[in-house]
This record gives structure tokens, C-alpha cells and sequence, in this order.
């Protein structure tokens, strides 16, 4: 039997999915969820041209889920959303191996403690927590790196323009996420739990 294993809760891969599950009932599919959009995830105004996307594309998420015959979830609560059932599932916390990049200069014993944000620039992932815990830290000894893009890149921006500790990079591929990531003390993910 043959395995397909997609990443995230797509339109595209929505349907895709679900005219191959159709056409091979063989087929088995593993849904990787590292974010529930829409209802869960960052809501949009009910009238705003993205409220309205993001109600009529539910349907199709949930049958991407339904289609699903196993799940990597990023947090246990998504268990519960997603109806789960007894279908088999892994929950992974976000959590990953120290990965190991090559080309890529370690991080010296004499420079700042670096927290790095690396992802969507959204205030209801926790980004004005991370900020204000920011605040909390001698800026002599602390930075803060942020690289992403989303609604909240205008506050971002502002807050590296009024902090010399804060550095905002702007969107980045692969590549450059990872030197970021490889130069940094921690990963901050300062998303609520809720």
C-alpha cells in the first residue's frame, strides 16, 4: 500500500487528497497539523473578505481530516478539535532534534543571549507577551531576532525601530531561517496554550 503524508491543513492538498483517497481506497494518508486555521487558529473578522474565505474553506479542512487515516498533531489539545477518535496520532509539542546544519558559523561564548521567533507574525500567537518579556532583560546582554511575515509585521517593526536589542529580518527562505536559527541561544514560541 502506498503512504502519503502531507504537511498542513490546505485547500489544495484538501482536495487532492480527497480525490485520491476516491480514486485509490488503498492509499494511506498521514496529516501532519501543525496549525488549525480559521475558528481555532487566528480568526478573522466574520465580514472581512479572509472571515469569509476561511468559513466557506472549513468544510474542506475537516475533510481532509476525515480522510486522514493517521495524524501528527502539534499539541494535545488538538485531539479534541479535530476529533481524533481512535485513529492513530502523535503529538509532538513542537519539539525537534538539534538539527545540524553545516557551512554555518557556531555562536561564540562572547556574543548576546539571542531569542529568536522564526514564523507567522501574528499578536494572538503571543507576540506582544515576547515583547513585553523582552522588556523584562538587560538590553546590554539581550537580543531578540525576529524573522517572519504577517499581520503584526507594522508592530514588529516598530518595536526593532524603538529597541536597539530588537532585530527584525524580514521574511526568510529555508536557508536563512536555519543560519538564523543555528546563531540564536533559544527558539522562542510564544504562542498561548489556549
Amino acid at each position: 500500500d502506498a503512504v502519503l503524508i502531507v504537511y498542513s491543513l490546505q485547500l489544495a492538498f484538501s482536495l487532492a487528497v480527497h480525490a485520491l483517497r476516491r480514486r485509490h481506497p488503498t492509499l494511506r494518508v498521514i496529516v501532519v497539523v501543525p496549525d488549525i486555521p480559521g475558528k481555532y487558529g487566528v480568526p478573522r473578522r466574520w465580514g472581512s473578505p479572509r472571515g469569509v474565505w476561511e468559513r466557506l474553506m472549513g468544510p474542506l479542512h475537516s475533510q481532509m481530516v476525515r480522510d486522514a487515516d493517521a495524524l501528527v498533531l502539534l499539541t494535545d489539545q488538538m485531539r479534541d478539535v479535530l476529533k481524533v477518535d481512535g485513529r492513530p496520532c502523535v503529538v509532538v509539542e513542537g519539539f525537534s532534534p538539534e538539527p545540524k546544519i553545516t557551512g554555518v558559523s557556531p555562536r561564540t561564548a562572547e556574543s548576546k543571549f539571542i531569542i529568536a521567533y522564526t514564523g507567522t507574525l501574528e499578536l494572538a500567537f503571543g507576540l506582544r507577551d515576547l515583547f513585553e518579556a523582552r522588556a523584562l532583560l538587560p538590553a546590554d546582554q539581550y537580543e531578540l531576532w525576529v524573522a517572519g511575515d504577517g499581520s503584526a509585521r507594522p508592530y514588529v517593526k516598530s518595536q526593532a525601530a524603538a529597541h536597539e536589542n530588537v532585530k527584525y529580518v524580514g521574511f526568510l527562505d529555508k536557508e536563512g531561517v536555519e543560519e538564523l536559527q543555528s546563531r540564536r541561544t533559544v527558539l522562542g514560541n510564544p504562542r498561548p496554550p489556549q
